[in-house]
């Protein structure tokens, strides 16, 4: 109940912070918000595992790429995962889509990483959908909250006492927060 209220509230005020000028997207760039051309972040997060298979997760990530429009950034990022239940790590590979709302200080925005992680036992898809707010501080320089959900696809061997079964693969699925440093 707790996650929902959050994801909630982050979604209110993502709306709110929009409705104040009427546009829905940044149309050009100003000297507040996001500049064109290069922007890199450096990201650390924690995961809350939800569903059968949910596990806690320890994670640093860091994207970089261009702001081609100024409501549209396009980047690739790795990083590496911890699970603290399984004490297995991963290393995803994923492209970045982004779209800051407002070209302003303070932004609401929508960010989307799809790609793929190679580990021990949390390999295969991988997939991060998050809403949250950048806080411009310097020109160049912001910090970024935001509340997501992350899907990553695991095999996990199975035992019959001491003999083994085969594997079964699923989903691992948690609820994530990030706090990035943008430059």
């Amino acid at each position: 109940m707790k996650k929902v209220a959050i994801l909630l509230v982050t979604c209110v005020f993502a709306l709110t912070a929009v409705a104040q000028n009427g546009k829905w997207f940044a149309s050009e760039f100003s000297t507040e918000g996001v500049q064109k051309g290069y922007r890199g972040f450096v990201d650390l997060s924690y995961g809350v595992g939800t569903g059968t298979f949910g596990q806690n997760h320890f994670d640093i990530t860091t994207v970089h790429g261009i702001q081609a429009l100024p409501c549209l950034y396009v980047g690739v990022g790795t990083g590496l995962f911890y699970y603290t239940d399984a004490e297995v790590g991963s290393l995803p590979f994923f492209a970045d889509l982004r779209t800051d709302m407002r070209n302003s200080r303070i932004s609401p925005f929508f960010d989307l990483r799809v790609g793929y992680g190679i580990g021990d036992a949390v390999n295969g898809f991988y997939l991060n959908p998050s809403a949250g707010c950048r806080f411009g501080i310097t020109r160049n320089l912001a910090l970024n909250a935001s509340i997501g959900y992350a899907s990553q696809s695991s095999e996990w061997d199975v035992h019959y006492g001491l003999s083994y079964v085969g594997s079964v693969r699923k989903s691992i699925g948690s609820v994530n927060f990030r706090m990035s440093l943008e430059f």
